[in-house]
């Protein structure tokens, strides 16, 4: 005799997404000296009022830029813009300060 015995198994139902991240992110001061072991490290300077990065020898301060009103819809044509806006482009390498115009 030949018997089929058929069940069917419900699953739950999956969980619902988790919502995603919103907030800031607040990075602090440290005294710490910049080396190999915390390279990409970024810290607050509050003596600087800079976010710096850790390169693995030197803290080096990061740019910022102005908003200059351009958007996704209305991007900058090219280096022309920077030049006409009057903005310097302002560059940080191995803790030297360097400012530049657009040429």
């Amino acid at each position: 005799m030949l018997v089929f015995i058929f069940f069917q198994c419900k699953r739950p139902p999956p969980p619902p997404p988790t919502p995603p991240p919103s907030g800031a992110i607040q990075f602090g001061d440290t005294a710490e000296e910049c080396t190999q072991d915390i390279a990409g490290t970024v810290r607050y300077s509050t003596s600087k009022n800079a976010l710096e990065l850790c390169d693995g020898s030197s803290w080096s301060q990061l740019a910022t830029v102005p908003d200059s009103g351009q958007t996704p819809e209305r991007p900058g044509v090219h280096c022309l813009d920077i030049l006409n806006s009057g903005e310097f482009l302002r560059i940080v390498y191995h803790g030297q300060e360097h400012q530049s115009k657009c040429p």
